[in-house]
Formats: structure tokens, sequence, C-alpha cells
């Protein structure tokens, strides 16, 4: 309904009723719905559609949970009154009702006007709705980032009260819910894809405690002061803009908001910030594997984070760039400068081009138009034909080949087998003289 009052396109449709979930599920299949699953615990039956889309029938309920707000509750009770069931919503915008038979719409907790004033307001006593689950807290950051609605001062207040109930949730949980802060920008793209979205977000965990919960290592950066000539903000500030800049790329925005997470321990270790690169992605790593992020994705965003000081003001010749980026690969060089805009953007002095990061494009795209090899397979000749030519078998083969292929990195209209063979030729008998 929240999405619907908002004039913004919605993807679920949920339906709710005094109907047990048996009953439900009778009454559906009757008339020709398929009953994909039915949670009889929860009261949910999800049902597929004919066009392939899914309904969520949920039995009106109230729920209590254990102490610690560890999100799963332990008893259910499913009642008949919805003005119960609205209780158990985190928000109030969330607990506004539509009577299909009749059209009308039914608001038992208040949630309309909140929607109109654009706030986020619990639709009960805060403590007891944060207390019960905190992932609500994460949720109530989400929501105000995705909507960009404000925060009722007492379920603000509140909120600060139990943001260390956040140690109760699962590792995965916080994760799901920080990934979608940090794409937060991308759900309603009708009210705007904006950076300011994702930094009201951000500055929400960050003043309600919860980002010191989750992120302790990030927090470590507030109040640490940087050259002013570079940045405006402080190392936590800087850090926070810098992933509101970035593409909507989650590896992108996860490597921007930790990309200087390194600062505050190089600080302290050495008095400086050199170095901050290599510690940060080691703390990066740290940080992700205790949220159980996916192998893959912590190597991708720890890379990025290790190597975001390269080439720092732009004076690195052309040959030392193309070398690097058919090292590296088309697509994270592509990554690298997207990181690097969003690190200078999010300094808060430039806010226009940077032209480290346009000049390492038009030279990777040079590459890839004068197709430059990226990898020894792209090369025009192979092991096999060095050893036909008389290369002995071994380390000698892969010297060669890489010695070739970094010479067609440079010289790429070079890289045809007869001239590889005849420069092969020429390199094994300079060893052979040599030896």
């Amino acid at each position: 309904m929240r999405a619907g009052l908002m004039g913004l396109a919605s993807h679920d449709l949920d339906v709710a009723s005094p109907l047990l979930p048996e009953d439900a599920a009778k009454r559906l299949e009757g008339l020709g719905f398929i009953v994909h699953k039915i949670n009889r615990t929860l009261g949910t039956v999800l049902v597929k559609l004919a066009d392939g889309s899914h309904v969520e029938h949920t039995t009106f309920r109230s729920e209590s949970y254990p102490p610690g707000g560890a999100h799963q509750p332990e008893g259910i009770v499913f009642i008949r009154d919805l003005e119960t069931d609205a209780l158990r919503r985190d928000f109030s915008v969330n607990a506004l009702y539509y009577n299909i038979l009749t059209g009308e719409l039914l608001d038992p907790t208040g949630g309309l006007a909140d929607l109109e004033a654009g706030q986020l307001r619990c639709p009960r006593n805060p403590d007891l709705v944060f207390c019960d689950d905190a992932l609500r807290l994460l949720r109530l950051a989400r929501f105000a980032g995705e909507l960009d609605f404000a925060v009722e001062a007492q379920t603000f207040a509140s909120a600060k009260r139990h943001a260390h109930q956040l140690a109760d949730l699962s590792p995965e949980r916080i994760l799901q819910e920080l990934s979608r802060i940090l794409l937060c920008d991308q759900a309603y793209p009708e009210i705007g894809r904006t950076p300011s979205k994702i930094l009201k977000a951000l500055h929400l965990l960050r003043d309600m405690g919860a980002l010191a919960h989750v992120l302790p290592e990030l927090m470590e950066g507030e109040g640490v002061e940087q050259r002013r000539d570079y940045h405006a903000h402080p190392v936590l500030e800087h850090n926070l803009n810098a992933a509101a800049a970035a593409p909507p790329e989650l590896r992108l925005r996860f490597a921007a908001l930790l990309h200087d997470v390194g600062k505050p321990k190089a600080l302290r270790e050495n008095g400086r910030m050199l170095g901050h690169d290599k510690l940060g992605a080691a703390l990066a790593r740290t940080m992700l594997e205790r949220l159980r992020a996916p192998r893959q994705f912590t190597d991708e965003v720890c890379l990025l984070i290790e190597r975001h000081m390269f080439d720092l003001n732009g004076g690195a010749k052309t040959t030392t760039l193309r070398l690097r980026f058919a090292a590296w690969g088309a697509s994270f060089v592509r990554d690298l400068a997207a990181l690097r805009r969003a690190d200078v953007w999010g300094s808060g002095i430039l806010s226009g081009p940077v032209p480290t990061a346009d000049r390492w494009e038009e030279v990777l795209d040079e590459m890839l138009s004068d197709h430059t090899p990226f990898s020894l397979r792209e090369l025009a000749v192979t092991g096999k034909d060095l050893m036909d030519l008389g290369v002995a078998p071994g380390r000698a083969v892969g010297e060669i080949l890489q010695g070739l292929w970094e010479f067609t990195v440079l010289h790429p209209a070079k890289n045809e087998k007869k001239a590889l063979l005849a420069r092969a030729e020429t390199v094994e008998m300079q060893k052979r003289k040599g030896d």
C-alpha cells in the first residue's frame, strides 16, 4: 500500500486475512490458483499467478519474541482482527491496508498521516518494536534512504537505545541489509537516484549508533582529520561520501565505503597515513569475512581497496599503464577508475571531471581498440610453438612467453605468429650466447 499511495511502482503484493493457511490454500486452489508453498508456523501461503508472479497471503497474527532482538519470533498466535495485526508491523507506513472488497483504505495506526508528512514512526512503543527485532534498526535506515523520509523523534531516540541489540543478529542478515542500504537510491527511481539518499541512510546508521556495532573499524575514522588541501571531511565522513558517490554496483559501494578504513590504524602505527591502502584491504577482508560475504565478492572489494592509491597524481607513463591494465584486466580497471572518481568526489572539494580516471579509461579504450592481448592466451604463439622452435621445455618457455606478451602489450600490431617466433628465436640465441 505504501508504494501505491506514493505513486511508486511495486512488484510485491501481500494479502492478509483471518483465514488460516490451510483454509486460504484450499480456497485459492478452488479458484484455480497454484499454491506454491505453505508455512503453517508463520501462517503464510505463497501463490503463483497465471503470469508467473507470486502473491503471499498471511493470516492475521500477533507475535512474541525472545529477549535480545534476534529477528525470529518464538511465539505466533493467529487472530481475527486487523488492528492487532497492524501493531506487529515495524513502521506505521507499512501498516496500511486496502480492503479489496470495499475499496476502503484501512489505517489503524495513523500511517497515512506519517506518509503524507514523510516520516517513519513505529506503530506502538518503539522500545518494544526494536527490542523484538533488531533488524528493524537497519530497516529504519534503509527506508529513510529509499523514501527520503525523516525519522520521528521518539522512534530515533529508541533506535539509539537499542543499537547494541544488533549483536544478536546473524552476520548474513546484517550483510543483506547493509547491501540494500548501499543500494537504497535504486529502490524507487521515480523519486530520484541521488547520492543524498545513501548518505542519509549511512548518517542515520552512524547517528543511531548502529554503525559502531556492525562496522566498528569504520567508526574509528570519526573525527580523524586529513589534509585540508585534499579533504574537506574527516576520514569517516569521507568514506560515507565516497560510498554515496560510487556507481550503483555493490562491490564498488562497499569498496568506496571501506577504501580509507586503514587510515586510523596507519596513523597510530607510524604517525602518517602512508600504507593505509594495504592496511585497509586487510581490515576490509576481516570485516567482510565477519559478515560472511561471499569469497569472490570479498576478494574483489579488497583488491580495489589495495590498489586505490595507484597513480595517485596521474603521472604514470602510458607504457606503465598499459602493462598494469593488461595484467589487471579491463573490468577491474573500469572499477578502479570508478572508485577513483568516488574517492575524489567524496573529498568534498572537487565535483567535476577526474583527469586521472579519465586518462585511465582513454588508455584502456585504446588498448581494447588496438586488440592488445590481455593474457598469454591471446598471444599469437604458444608454448608448443616455442618448443618446436627448439626452446627447451620448462621455465625458459614461460619466461619467453611472458616477454613476448609484455612486448605485444606495448606493440599490439606485432602480435603475429611469424614476427613473434622471429623475436623468440633472437631471444633464445642471445640467451645461449650468454650461457
